[in-house]
């Protein structure tokens, strides 16, 4: 063992290559200092760090020294750590013919891979989990955070907090999605619900494959379980324009009593149910924008200079995917309806609605937004049955029911597509401008037939009430036509 300012544990040549193991005093030697190996090859050199070892000079100096016993098993951690980094320099040394940069470079590449390794080592799809949520919530993506966070806490509660790696496999998962049907107790969750948790988990697993904590034919555990949110398939959450105009007509009117004229609920929570309503109403005229989008909306300048016919909002789902989908949506006269009733007054840069409030955090919007889709779904599985329909519509059926009551209606898909803002990429275009594609006009035209609106009906109306009718009155009626 040499000694010096800075103490050194080894020192030794592979070729033309210095190896040393010392401390770091790149930060300056009156503090405590990562243990690293340095590496010499020409004029360049390297520090290789040990992790999460810090140590003084005297400190350092007291562990390497051969007399202290004590310390054994640290050095051995020294030896283990300085030999997986001269074996990797002795193997390039015997390459020959390498530049000083181009070894260098290997070297590291070649390190980094081997700490790669051992950090997978020891690691539980826990920690996986945890890792990936912490990189999500470093990102700023808020709402995946919590869906995958919400999943960890359901698979825990459900499977345990001591799940081994080798115990990953397809009968576990099918374990898991019989006991979130069936749990022990409350009821089971929703098939849109287990779907979204599978769909975490996948990712999970996935990832844990790639770092190698799980083996690598891990990755298709997933491919022979059920589909469970397929039961529940989105195409058929939707409701037809006759429907919507039953819920706009209830809102419109705005009462709430019983045969006998009797008021069904108190008037707080009256007000919460026509509020709940509006917004669903809302977000169905609204070209099936989704609460987040709804929630950050404004009386902005695009508002006011048209009129206030139209509004407009960049669509948060599409913000990783490019710079943000433009969408664009006209007033309907049954949507100012709803604005008297629910919306703020309009002054220009305001937000339109008080689902949030300004200067909130994102994450504090993506909780309020949550509560507001939650409280949506709630109150209109109480509305449902007052204007006799049999669904429990969500938030999510409002866009459903937005497309294909216009595709019935016979709009052209193109339209649906970009009123939606379904992300298109021409190159570097991210964001269309949609008012020059589709003037005021025939989006009123257009958005109009997602509510009768009272006028005489179509060929197809006509036609289904002939139907319906009493043979002897239809026969009456086609007398008279003769």
């Amino acid at each position: 063992m040499k000694t010096s300012a800075t103490p050194i544990y080894k020192s030794t040549k592979e070729g033309k290559v210095r190896l040393t193991m010392t401390l770091d005093p790149r930060k300056g030697t009156d503090k405590e200092m990562p243990v690293c190996v340095r590496v010499r090859v020409g004029n360049i050199q390297k520090y290789y760090l040990l992790p999460d070892e810090r140590y003084t000079t005297e400190n350092f100096a007291s562990i390497i020294n051969e007399n202290n016993r004590k310390q054994g098993k640290k050095r051995k951690e020294f030896d283990d750590f300085f030999d997986k980094i001269r074996t990797e320099t002795k193997a390039l040394v015997e390459v020959g013919e390498l530049s000083s940069s181009d070894f260098m470079e290997i070297l590291t590449e070649r390190i980094n891979g081997i700490r790669k390794e051992e950090e997978a080592q020891g690691m539980t799809i826990y920690d996986v989990w945890e890792q990936l949520l912490k990189e999500l919530e470093d990102a700023n993506r808020i709402g995946t955070r919590n869906s995958y966070r919400d999943a960890l806490k359901r698979f825990k509660a459900d499977m345990g907090k001591k799940v081994s790696n080798i115990s990953i496999n397809q009968a576990l998962v099918d374990r898991w999605i019989a006991r979130m049907q069936n749990p022990q107790e409350g009821r089971g969750l929703s098939a849109s619900t287990i779907g979204i948790y599978l769909r975490a988990f996948r990712v999970v697993v996935r990832r844990a494959a790639s770092m190698g904590v799980l083996l690598a034919d891990k990755m298709d555990l997933f491919k022979g379980v059920k589909d469970v949110n397929r039961k529940g398939d989105r195409k058929e959450w939707w409701l037809n324009v006759e429907k919507m105009t039953r819920l706009f007509e209830f809102f419109e009117k705005g009462e709430t009593k019983d045969q006998e004229g009797k008021e069904m609920f108190a008037p707080l929570y009256k007000v919460k149910l026509f509020r709940s309503l509006g917004l669903f109403l809302f977000s169905y005229l609204a070209n099936g924008a989704n609460m987040a989008d709804i929630a950050k909306l404004r009386y902005d300048e695009f508002y006011y200079s048209n009129g206030q016919k139209a509004m407009r909002f960049i669509r948060q789902k599409t913000m990783r995917e490019t710079d943000g989908v433009e969408v664009i949506f006209p007033i309907l006269p049954q949507m100012q309806v709803i604005l008297d009733r629910i919306a703020c007054k309009p002054h220009k840069g305001a937000l339109v609605l008080d689902i949030i409030k300004e200067g909130m955090s994102e994450e504090r919007i993506k909780a309020l937004v949550y509560l507001e889709n939650s409280n949506i779904a709630n109150r209109m599985e109480v509305i449902a049955p007052l204007v006799g329909m049999e669904e429990k519509p969500t938030p999510t059926w409002c866009r459903h029911s937005y497309a294909t009551n216009l595709r019935d209606a016979g709009v052209p898909t193109e339209y649906i597509s970009t009123m939606m803002g379904h992300t298109v990429t021409f190159g570097s275009a991210t964001t269309l401008n949609y008012l020059s594609r589709y003037n005021m006009a025939t989006m009123m035209a257009y958005n109009s037939k997602l509510l009768n609106n009272g006028k005489e009906g179509t060929k197809e109306d006509i036609l289904e009430k002939l139907k319906a009718m009493d043979p002897e009155k239809l026969a009456a009626i086609l007398k008279l036509m003769e």
